[in-house]
């Protein structure tokens, strides 16, 4: 009776010991990712921060002019026939501004280095659409372009802080 009772108590507590070593796997394991998870929220605050930096850094350039003067960059600010602005809409701290640019008779190199200047030139934009219309002139091809572009911009709260729109 007594092995029997032995045998029972060392059966339990290995049941436990076995029980426990599960739940400390499953405690590691939540662990690891939690690990992992703050690290990515780390990589993405990183991310935001450097993002915000670059916004606030050409807060105070008008798109119309960054536009002329990628046109003027590319050999065609003569070819660049307006840029007006079309709509606004913010989400957040973050305000898009969207314009339509319209450019006639350029060659297909003259518009590739617009197009260049435009993405390589630091304002936070993005080039939503474009149109392109083949026509000739003075017996070249040239292309007639509409290009719709989206620019970024932080809004900032009345005392010009970083954390306007956070929440508390």
């Amino acid at each position: 009776m007594t092995m029997f009772v032995l045998g029972g108590g060392a059966w339990l507590a290995g049941s436990r010991l076995s029980d426990l070593h599960t739940r400390i796997g499953e405690k590691e394991h939540t662990l690891t990712l939690l690990r992992s998870m703050k690290r990515d929220q780390e990589s993405a605050a990183a991310q935001i921060e450097r993002i915000e930096d670059a916004l606030r850094q050409n807060a105070g350039r008008d798109l119309s002019a960054f536009v002329e003067q990628s046109a003027q960059n590319a050999g065609m600010a003569g070819n660049l026939q307006s840029v007006r602005e079309k709509g606004a809409t913010t989400d957040g701290n973050l305000e898009e501004k969207t314009y339509q640019a319209e450019i006639s008779k350029v060659s297909l190199q003259q518009l590739n280095d617009f197009l260049h200047a435009l993405e390589t030139g630091g304002y936070p934009l993005r080039v939503q659409n474009t149109k392109v219309r083949t026509t000739t002139s003075a017996g070249q091809k040239v292309l007639n372009v509409t290009l719709e572009i989206s620019a970024y911009r932080l809004v900032e709260d009345s005392t010009g802080g970083k954390d306007a729109g956070k929440e508390e």
